[in-house]
């Protein structure tokens, strides 16, 4: 039986928006806000999708929602251990996709990368892709909801006149 370690992938953020919405809860005004990053995998994430490309040559687009407290909410086959997930599908025109969801607990970093020059990187912990340090061996994620990617890590930085801040 082969040893099973986690692997992390790295991504550049290469594009962020904030939106807030609001609706009405037994009475109350409740707001929930959103992050939408677009996330380009770095060379070093050894994750090949089915269709022969590398990750890092597919936009990811990654949303943090303060709409969900926990990943059962997000999906019930989430567990307590699970943050959120990543999946990766195909668009009717053939081009790959990938997704991501996962709840937002703190925003401040995030707000940073709206300061004009920041840079935001993010390191997502998948549990289910098995850690290989060989490139000539990498991870081939298949399409749709039985190849999702658990995440149960997630840490994000931007920086900002040279001054790096983190969320994890």
């Amino acid at each position: 039986m082969d040893d099973f370690i986690s692997s992390s992938a790295s991504f550049n953020i290469i594009d962020i928006s904030a939106s807030m919405q609001l609706h009405i809860e037994n009475e109350a005004v409740v707001p929930y806000e959103e992050y939408k990053l677009t996330l380009c995998a770095t060379k070093n994430t050894n994750i090949v999708l089915d269709s022969g490309k590398h990750l890092s040559e597919v936009k990811v687009n990654f949303t943090l929602s303060s709409k969900f407290k926990a990943a059962q909410e997000i999906d019930r086959e989430l567990t307590a251990n699970d943050l959120g997930f990543l999946i990766h599908t195909q668009e009717s025109n053939g081009i790959p996709s990938v997704h991501g969801l996962v709840p937002l607990f703190d925003r401040s970093v995030l707000q940073n990368l709206f300061v004009q020059n920041a840079k935001g990187y993010i390191t997502i912990d998948l549990p289910t892709v098995p850690f290989e340090d060989d490139k000539s061996k990498p991870f081939i994620w298949g399409k749709n909801r039985q190849n999702v990617l658990r995440i149960n890590g997630l840490s994000v930085s931007s920086l900002r006149n040279q001054e790096k801040v983190y969320y994890e």
